[in-house]
């Protein structure tokens, strides 16, 4: 297929991509609502799940493969699925992933702790009434009374987000803001904070912003998404085995570590932290040492 708008400049591409998303999401809900009226529905769980795959897959995946099949010569090697700069990418990012968790949960539980001032006192019960929605739903899906239930979360809650948001966020919404800006940092940093905002849940925003961070930096360092995929994949997966596991814990013998009123330990979460700073200083050199491409996204 022919890149038809390929020439076109950047507001012309962005009202496009808007264009494309606002139609996917139509699409969508209307295929969520003939969901909900057929058999489907009569395992609310089930339903569940199979609108969080129609919903990060046809307002995310969807729209941003048709955008740069319109804009681009080469879409996918445009999105970023495309080969590493190494394959040493990967064990980095896995293992980045997986110990940056105490360093997400240490912010994600400060940042409860906040209140805004009373003026905005509306909005803080708001958002906090959202988050309780959230956490609602997320509680329903994560209910896994039977092993295929985890199989089934591991799919919905980390496989299909890793792909579908690494492409929509990472391989078109911060490229496109370094592009704008011209500083990559800059849109790396601007892309997180837009992944953490339309996540819409506000008492975890800098814990995720910091995560939109960490995988913006995998994505610009090893100029493929498929690290920061592997990423997204393990932190979420980790998270779904984990309470898969507390599930099933023993009622006289409970485990202190599968505990859901644990707090995550502020130590721990430093400990995290120095080691996201390696890791990020570890994919910096690793870029560098890259004979063959330079340490840059190209905007085509």
């Amino acid at each position: 297929m022919h890149p038809i708008f390929k020439d076109k400049p950047v507001w012309f591409q962005c009202v496009l991509l808007a264009t494309l998303i606002t139609g996917f999401l139509v699409f969508t809900s209307l295929l969520t609502l003939g969901i909900n009226g057929t058999a489907v529905h009569v395992n609310s769980t089930a339903s569940v799940r199979w609108e969080e795959c129609i919903d990060a897959i046809g307002a995310r995946l969807l729209p941003c493969l048709l955008f740069a099949q319109l804009t681009h010569a080469d879409p996918l090697g445009f999105i970023g699925l495309k080969p590493t700069r190494t394959s040493w990418f990967f064990p980095v990012a896995f293992l980045l992933a997986f110990l940056c968790i105490p360093m997400v949960q240490v912010l994600a539980q400060w940042n409860e702790q906040w209140h805004l001032p009373g003026i905005f006192s509306g909005m803080d019960k708001w958002m906090r009434e959202t988050e309780d929605q959230n956490d609602t739903l997320i509680n329903r899906i994560l209910a896994m009374p039977r092993p295929s239930d985890l199989v089934s979360n591991l799919i919905v809650m980390a496989l299909v987000p890793a792909l579908c948001e690494e492409v929509f966020f990472r391989g078109i919404i911060q490229k496109g803001f370094i592009r704008v800006t011209g500083r990559p940092m800059l849109g790396i940093l601007i892309g997180a904070l837009v992944f953490s905002a339309l996540h819409f849940q506000f008492l975890g925003f800098f814990s995720r912003a910091a995560l939109g961070m960490i995988l913006g930096l995998l994505y610009w360092y090893s100029g493929s998404l498929w690290p920061g995929i592997l990423a997204h994949f393990t932190y979420n997966g980790v998270q779904v085995v984990y309470f898969y596991i507390q599930q099933r814990q023993s009622n006289t013998h409970p485990s202190p570590f599968f505990d859901d009123k644990a707090v995550m330990p502020v130590s721990y979460g430093l400990i995290s932290a120095v080691i996201a700073v390696a890791g990020v200083l570890l994919m910096k050199r690793l870029s560098n040492r890259s004979p063959s491409i330079p340490p840059q996204i190209n905007p085509e």
